[in-house]
């Protein structure tokens, strides 16, 4: 979905990085808005769905980081050439933020600015939350019978091996998944990394920007107030538009020139 800017152009443009599996459902009304109050600051946006998510073709299960990696290039690319920018920036939430981050080693255009919203740093800790989210919900929606039916227990068990919350985690992905790492993550030089945070850094975040910073490139941090657990029972199925990361992810936008 492009979004031509709706004021004076920029000359700008932002391509925005799903999330994977649920997350990307409750994300879906919070990039449309940032991507319309983009376009209102006269920026180009597109959003986009990798391969076998959303409404692109190919299965469920069938796609992989690899390929999700080329989207990102190929999404570029099309931004690009509808907008005419020679100055791109890109956002990405979780899993989003990650391929987005391993996607820029690969671009063949300077990527203007990184903008990071709680980015996936530890594959396997990854694989772990969303196993721990499975057998949650699973719980809750067994209710009473989840403590001594122990054949839901054995059947949620079987599920987390290949699926997360509804969406399919073949073992080809959860390996690509379990390669994700600060070093990984910060092969790519864009010209600026901003990540998005909650009250002070996180061990893996500090060490994310370290690295960044180390090899030449510049980051900043940005404070919300927003702390959302992606995998909770509470925010599956909900949508979520928290203003605090709207306003920073704009005003960083608007600040990069």
């Amino acid at each position: 979905m492009y979004h031509p800017p709706t004021t004076e152009a920029r000359g700008e443009g932002v391509l925005m990085c799903n999330p994977f599996g649920q997350e990307a459902i409750r994300c879906h009304r919070l990039f449309r808005v940032l991507a319309d109050q983009l376009a209102r600051q006269g920026f180009h946006a597109l959003r986009f769905d990798y391969f076998a998510t959303g409404d692109s073709a190919g299965d469920d299960g069938e796609g992989d980081l690899d390929g999700w990696c080329r989207d990102v290039l190929a999404a570029d690319e099309d931004l690009r050439l509808r907008s005419g920018c020679k100055s791109v920036s890109w956002f990405g939430l979780r899993l989003g933020a990650s391929i987005a981050s391993l996607a820029v080693a690969r671009s063949r255009y300077p990527v203007q600015h990184l903008i990071l919203w709680d980015p996936v740093i530890d594959g396997n800790n990854y694989l772990d939350e969303l196993a721990a989210a499975h057998l949650r919900a699973r719980r809750e929606s067994f209710g009473a019978r989840w403590s001594f039916d122990a054949r839901l227990i054995n059947m949620a068990q079987r599920e987390i091996q290949d699926e997360a919350l509804g969406f399919l985690l073949p073992q080809r992905l959860r390996e690509q998944f379990a390669t994700i790492s600060a070093a990984a993550l910060t092969a790519g030089r864009p010209d600026a990394v901003a990540i998005l945070a909650g009250p002070g850094l996180a061990g893996l975040e500090a060490d994310l920007m370290q690295r960044w910073v180390a090899g030449g490139t510049p980051v900043t941090t940005t404070a919300v107030t927003t702390t959302i657990d992606w995998t909770s029972n509470e925010a599956m199925n909900s949508s979520i538009v928290p203003l605090d990361v709207l306003q920073s992810a704009v005003a960083l936008l608007k600040d990069s020139r």
